[in-house]
């Protein structure tokens, strides 16, 4: 399998780690223009949406986005369960959903933040800000239900944080989240996550 992502995509690394903590074969493939991604021709011959993640399957077959690639290597038989069936599935899917969010908010402020002065909204970026200091107070105040081992909801939530250290560290998060700062810093020394982490 290959999994077409940029080292700082932080969708891209929610999947590697599960690969990872599945203990999966995977080959990881940045995309040929990695600063133009709607023209990259390795993207966009895969995925009509010229976003990464992407994985190419052995014979050629493209899966995305990133719930999507997770939940298919999650259904592979090997390693670890990462999302459990029964009663707590649901209440997993729905962390997962925050932590996914979380990142959505903090891609789309970068975006609005490296636009052209005069076409960049501050009331937008305000917005994504808000969002993600609600998701964080909620996260630290269920902390618990995230638990700290390789479980989908665990793995999304400490890479959403991460990827608010490197894009947005005036955002402060910690000063707001003590708990889930400790909890962020024992989940980054997971060997998945030392192996993923992107230079800042």
């Amino acid at each position: 399998m290959q999994l077409i992502t940029l080292a700082l995509s932080p969708f891209g690394r929610k999947a590697h780690i599960v690969a990872l903590e599945k203990g999966l074969d995977i080959t990881i493939t940045a995309p040929t223009v990695p600063t133009a991604l709607f023209q990259d021709p390795l993207v966009v011959a895969k995925n009509p949406l010229a976003k990464v993640p992407t994985l190419l399957l052995d014979d050629g077959t493209a899966i995305y986005d990133s719930p999507v690639i997770c939940a298919y290597l999650d259904s592979l038989r090997q390693g670890p369960s990462l999302v459990p069936d029964g009663a707590d599935r649901f209440g997993v899917l729905t962390r997962v959903a925050l932590a996914d969010g979380m990142m959505d908010a903090a891609v789309a402020a970068r975006q609005e933040s490296i636009r052209p002065g005069g076409e960049r909204s501050q009331a937008c970026i305000d917005k994504q800000r808000d969002l993600n200091l609600r998701a964080v107070a909620a996260a630290e105040a269920d902390l618990a239900s995230f638990g700290s081992g390789a479980r989908l909801d665990a793995i999304a939530l400490a890479v959403a944080l991460t990827y608010l250290d490197i894009r947005h560290p005036g955002i402060a998060w910690r000063d707001r989240a003590p708990k889930l700062a400790a909890w962020h810093a024992e989940m980054e020394q997971r060997p998945s996550f030392v192996a993923t982490r992107p230079a800042s």
